[in-house]
């Protein structure tokens, strides 16, 4: 057979409907919007938005419990007026959502005065809008994968369906991160800029509709039966199922973690200042979907050695390291390479987690053990914000400053949701009996380690030797407090350094009636003052019966905020030195105002340059010509910043 035809024949036999592919590029723009959104929303929500740890802790459980339960309900919804309607209706919601994110961002940074709460209440219905849209798109962008793919075939659609979720949750990220690294060289804090992600995020997601219109049909014709609340009757129903309700409470603490992924590692990163400047939040959120494309394919390869339940405990033994290297060690290479550690844990620990639940569900329930599915994250997530994040955080990371003794908590709840993993899985898991010993020495290593009972015991003694550790690690300058007021405004002057800085002098040489147009930029931001130094003085006489006259010179500056200061012209005295300052004041408003940053022009003219005269009138003397002036100009200011 031709390579060509062979290579035809392997397409056509793993190819998908036009249907299909439509699916999955709507899911990589959606994912692509969410993810860039979210790499940047709460470290918004604090540094711009002056939000409290507290506040952000609610609104980030808000929105992943909207984000757990709606899809239940949204998934019947869909199937009752139609897939393709159905995605119109949260793509809107989606829009409206990030376009108001946007629009009230700025109106609170630069237009309104408003107390924290009542910034607090707008975004929360936002995050309600928004929440409600998320939810209600993917269970039909999933079920939609389902009907366009044949059983044959089904994994390979789900896995390229997965791959494009973290290639969107990778790729959106980066593109945006590598574009304000490019600002950044104009604008002094990129976070001032967050809000303009969400209008990009808006546009992905009117790209997305128009994608709906033009691409997607009905897989099914909309199904007039059933109830809306049916779902949340069938998974109480379930419910009863103990195995299952003791599995779900104890899988929950794993969310409690992981609620940490987009929540407070991005915060921790940016209040504790972990990475150098240009490593933005942005660049953090590709560090976990790029390690699952990188090393998924080489982890499912391992996957397939051991029982489901087994590789759950592994694989949350392998995210506790990555997290307890993260958090412990204030220190970027172990940051970056503990995020990576623990994605490599998640990989292993979640898909297991789902193929668990459909082999332990009853087959003619299946579906709705799989929507019980959600209840864990949307218990963890709740315990997560609200509770960890918004009062442990608080109180041990910023109060105390004490980061490190945080993660060990953290890490610490993750050893207690192990041990009892571990407990489950001798009651419930592979059983390891002695009834045949052959089949015994055939069991694997992980097996019989998971189902060992000094394993237990060992991982409940890790607990107070990890909390001294996290003690140990000390205190850290949590830099997030040093600009805030007293009412917890972020963006406040309060405990902030003053510091002197100046610009590399410049020299040059004018001629009589010369206008010499300089430019110069001042980087910093929160500009307090900036002084304007040009001096100059007499070239040497030229000889005993000569005198050099004064040289005269004016000096104009325009700020970049457009204000123009003038001063001269000024001579000089005979022989010594003349300065000319032109100086502007700010008054800087918040940690980050830029009224004094950017560029400044600079005019230096040269009025008159004082000719070489004779002092005595001797017959044959001439006065002779100045043709030019060396002069000095310098630019030295004084702004507002963090201790270093």
């Amino acid at each position: 057979m031709p390579l060509s035809s062979f290579i035809r024949s392997k397409i056509d036999r793993f190819s998908f409907p036009r249907l299909y592919w439509t699916t999955i590029f709507m899911e990589f723009l959606e994912r692509g919007a969410y993810y860039t959104l979210l790499a940047v929303l709460w470290v918004h929500f604090a540094y711009n938005l002056e939000m409290s740890n507290l506040q952000i802790g609610i609104l980030t459980s808000e929105l992943y419990l909207l984000f757990s339960v709606v899809p239940v309900f949204g998934g019947a919804i869909a199937e009752r007026i139609g897939y393709r309607k159905s995605l119109r209706i949260s793509l809107t919601l989606n829009f409206a959502a990030y376009f108001l994110l946007g629009l009230f961002s700025i109106l609170v940074m630069y237009h309104w005065n408003l107390g924290s709460w009542a910034v607090f209440g707008i975004f929360f219905g936002i995050c309600l809008v928004l929440g409600t849209g998320s939810g209600s798109f993917k269970p039909v962008i999933s079920a939609t994968v389902g009907k366009t793919s044949s059983v044959e075939h089904r994994s390979l659609a789900y896995m390229v369906y997965y791959w494009f979720i973290n290639l969107g949750a990778f790729s959106f990220p980066l593109i945006t991160a590598l574009a304000f690294l490019i600002v950044s060289f104009w604008v002094p804090d990129e976070r001032v800029l967050y809000y303009y992600i969400c209008f990009v995020a808006a546009l992905l997601i009117i790209a997305n509709y128009m994608v709906n219109r033009l691409r997607y049909e009905n897989p099914d014709p909309p199904a007039r039966t059933g109830g809306i609340l049916k779902p949340f009757r069938n998974i109480l129903s379930v419910l009863k199922d103990r195995r299952l309700a003791f599995f779900l409470l104890i899988y929950s603490g794993f969310f409690v973690m992981f609620s940490t992924m987009h929540l407070t590692i991005p915060l921790y990163m940016a209040d504790f200042h972990i990475m150098p400047r240009w490593f933005s939040v942005l660049f953090l959120a590709t560090v976990n979907p790029g390690a699952i494309i990188l090393f998924g394919p080489y982890l499912s390869r391992f996957s397939r050695r051991s029982s489901p339940l087994a590789l759950i405990v592994v694989g949350l033994a392998i995210y506790l390291m990555g997290l307890a290297f993260m958090g412990i060690a204030v220190v970027p290479f172990f940051f970056i390479a503990g995020i990576i550690i623990f994605s490599c844990g998640e990989f292993i620990a979640h898909p297991n987690y789902s193929s668990y639940i459909s082999m332990i569900g009853r087959r003619e329930k299946l579906a709705i053990y799989m929507g019980a599915a959600f209840l864990p994250s949307a218990m963890g997530y709740f315990i997560g914000g609200v509770i960890c994040h918004g009062i442990l955080y608080e109180e041990i990371a910023a109060v105390a400053q004490r980061p490190g003794l945080y993660w060990a908590v953290m890490v610490s709840i993750g050893l207690v949701t192990l041990a009892f993993l571990m407990i489950y899985n001798r009651k419930y898991g592979e059983r390891v009996g002695t009834d045949d010993p052959v089949a015994s020495k055939k069991r694997s290593f992980l097996t019989r380690t998971t189902h060992s009972n000094f394993t237990v015991i060992m991982v409940f003694l890790m607990i107070p030797g990890l909390i001294f550790m996290g003690y140990m690690a000390g205190e850290k300058t949590y830099y997030r407090g040093m600009v805030e007021n007293g009412s917890g405004s972020a963006n406040g002057l309060e405990g902030l350094d003053e510091f002197h800085g100046a610009l590399e002098p410049l020299e040059g040489v004018s001629r009589e009636h010369d206008t010499l147009t300089l430019g110069a930029e001042i980087p910093e931001h929160c500009i307090c003052s900036v002084e304007c130094i040009l001096t100059w003085s007499d070239e040497p006489d030229a000889g005993q019966r000569y005198t050099n006259q004064p040289d005269g010179f004016t000096l104009n500056v325009t700020a970049p905020n457009g204000t123009s200061v003038e001063s001269g012209p000024l001579e000089n005295s005979h022989g010594r030195e003349a300065a000319l300052i032109c100086q502007f004041s700010y008054s800087p408003g918040t940690a980050y105002d830029t009224g004094g940053t950017g560029d400044y022009v600079l005019k230096v003219i040269c009025e008159e340059c004082g000719d070489q005269e004779p002092s005595v009138n001797v017959f044959g003397l001439r006065t002779i010509s100045d043709t030019g002036n060396i002069w000095t100009l310098e630019m030295r200011y004084i702004y507002l910043a963090a201790p270093q």
